[in-house]
């Protein structure tokens, strides 16, 4: 059988209108050997597309890794680099990965063959050549030696002047990349720590000096530089007002003695968003071919003209770039509202189940400064609804978190306090700047000594909070002097800090109690927990995008089947009618009626 489908006899039948002859086993072996894949089998199908005095075969190769057949053009100018949309062998780049075909239906394969064809011949007509452009590190990837390790860059490509940058050798003979040397340290701190028991030192450390030059277009494979000398004609082309800066900046960055390897980097504009390339030398300045070298007769450096005459058949290798840039990590450069959400600063008091996500998703929606607050350390009974793992066992949950969020965000810039809140002096200077307080303490007197500060901050404070089982959540948004927080708690009496109105009632204690003095604890998972602190992450993005103009009491509702099932039921009490209630899975927002003090749903 070719597929769950149809057999080959079956495709042969079918492919026999289009005048379809089905490859020999030799011909096979040779996409077997070429592509190290699975070939199952193929044909060979004449288009009408004429090359060069010839008309253009398809050869429609089937594989066992691939639902969708794979179409080659069969002539030896098809290759990368050549064509835009041809990959190695010849391969037609035609339908996006994504594509879904119905493959009980023989006809995707005209479907193929037509879409095929047709890309063909705006390929071979040059109709399509702009797309070297848009779609320019598809196309760099085969001009580069480097697909297994790629270099990183911290680089703000906001930043539209070409200019000098820093760069650091990492292992596997990578290179890191940052605007200068203070990035430098901060970034390889953060992508180099292991632990934070045992957090890496950079020894010795010493960043060099490249260059990276901002292109004004993005180039077409014909143009991709081999050596020095096809960089400075490129350069000489494209920068006829500024050739001399651009070349003064090359030559400082490839005359360093103390670099073996000199790397380049290319940025280009893109209709489609920043690609930003690198370009390798074979060797440095202090190479020595036989008996010469390319600082024969001068001491320590040569003047302009003399290096690259010298050096300007040093051959260059493309190289391939990871950004770990905040642009380019949240959302690709596509997030609209990441240069106004990375301006601002929150602190989030408590870093465990609930405080630990919220952060973490903070930090992916953009968010680069934060404040961490927790004097708890990480046991083994955390991790099953934590966001830290196994390595961070017995350390504190807010240093954890800083080094484990900064880990993967080398951008962010975390400052955490190993500390319950308790009006700590320090802690309460550190939110002099910060525009939003994140509290997920669930303790009534941090709570409360955070409330009686807020005059001072004047920021809002959103207090994060589960209900047992994780049946409900909630976020509420406390502007300052308007006590709405407060107003839904008892605030007297024995019931001190509990809520007036949960939203779940429960027929038996849900606390679970474990064999240690005063041993208890709120039993849930981190499937009913994730929608609660998505609720609590979106409220604060919501008074980041918006300023907060109301106090606000969000109200996550789960599924009303598994409340059932613990013995609970929902409380009729809190301000909505019960057919609103019925299903659960749902959020409910209210807002604070500060004149009159009470509460009304949205």
């Amino acid at each position: 059988m070719l597929d769950q489908y149809f057999n080959q006899d079956q495709i042969d039948s079918y492919l026999s209108s289009f005048n379809a002859r089905k490859l020999t086993s030799r011909e096979v072996d040779v996409y077997k050997k070429e592509n190290r894949i699975s070939i199952t089998c193929g044909w060979s199908i004449p288009t009408t597309i004429p090359y060069k005095d010839k008309i253009l075969d398809f050869h429609l190769i089937f594989t066992e890794h691939s639902s969708i057949p794979n179409i080659y053009v069969q002539h030896e100018d098809f290759i990368p680099l050549n064509f835009p949309h041809v990959e190695n062998f010849g391969k037609l780049c035609i339908w996006p990965e994504n594509v879904v075909a119905d493959l009980k239906d023989l006809d995707y394969l005209q479907e193929l063959l037509r879409d095929g064809v047709e890309l063909l011949s705006k390929v071979v007509n040059k109709q399509i050549t702009k797309d070297f452009e848009s779609e320019f590190e598809s196309y760099w990837f085969f001009n580069a030696n480097n697909f297994q390790n790629k270099d990183l860059a911290n680089l703000d490509l906001r930043k539209t002047s070409s200019r000098e940058v820093a760069f650091y050798p990492l292992s596997n003979n990578r290179y890191l990349f940052c605007e200068n040397v203070d990035k430098m340290q901060h970034t390889l701190e953060h992508i180099n720590q292991k632990t934070i028991i045992e957090k890496s030192k950079i020894a010795s450390f010493k960043a060099r000096k490249t260059c990276l030059i901002n292109m004004p277009r993005a180039i077409h494979p014909d143009e991709y530089p081999k050596t020095i000398y096809e960089l400075l004609e490129l350069i000489k082309k494209d920068f006829p007002h500024n050739y001399t800066d651009i070349r003064q900046l090359i030559a400082k960055a490839i005359s360093n003695p103390n670099i073996s390897q000199p790397q380049l980097l290319l940025c280009f504009n893109t209709v489609n968003g920043q690609a930003l390339v690198g370009l390798r030398l074979a060797h440095g300045i202090l190479y020595r071919n036989r008996s010469n070298s390319y600082l024969d007769g001068y001491r320590f450096t040569l003047p302009i003209d003399v290096l690259f005459y010298r050096m300007g058949q040093i051959k260059l290798f493309g190289r391939l770039i990871n950004r770990i840039d905040s642009s380019w990590m949240i959302g690709r450069e596509k997030n609209k509202d990441l240069t106004h959400i990375r301006k601002h600063k929150v602190a989030v008091v408590g870093c465990g189940s609930v405080g630990s996500s919220v952060a973490k998703l903070l930090i992916k929606s953009g968010i680069k400064d934060l404040i961490l607050i927790d004097g708890d350390i990480l046991s083994t009974a955390n991790l099953s609804r934590h966001e830290l793992d196994q390595r961070y066992i017995g350390v504190n949950k807010a240093v954890a978190m800083k080094y484990y969020l900064e880990s993967i965000f080398p951008f962010a810039n975390i400052k955490s306090f190993s500390q319950n809140f308790n009006n700590q002096v320090e802690i309460v200077q550190s939110f002099q700047k910060v525009d939003l307080i994140i509290s997920c303490t669930s303790d009534w007197y941090a709570e409360q000594q955070l409330l009686n500060l807020q005059t001072d901050f004047q920021c809002p404070i959103i207090f994060g909070s589960v209900e047992p089982h994780a049946m409900a959540g909630h976020a509420i948004v406390n502007l300052p002097e308007t006590n709405a927080y407060n107003s839904l708690y008892n605030l007297s009496g024995s019931e001190i800090g509990t809520l007036k109105n949960t939203v779940c009632l429960w027929d038996n204690d849900t606390l679970e109690k474990i064999p240690a003095c005063a041993g208890e604890f709120q039993p849930y998972g981190a499937i009913e927990l994730g929608f609660i602190t998505s609720m609590i992450a979106k409220k604060s993005l919501d008074i980041i995008r918006n300023s907060a103009e109301l106090s606000t009491h969000s109200i996550w509702l789960g599924d009303t089947s598994q409340l059932n099932e613990l013995n609970g039921s929902w409380n009729p009490n809190i301000g909505v009618d019960m057919d609103t209630m019925a299903q659960g899975s749902k959020i409910l927002e209210f807002y604070y009626d500060y004149n009159n003090s009470i509460w009304n749903i949205i």
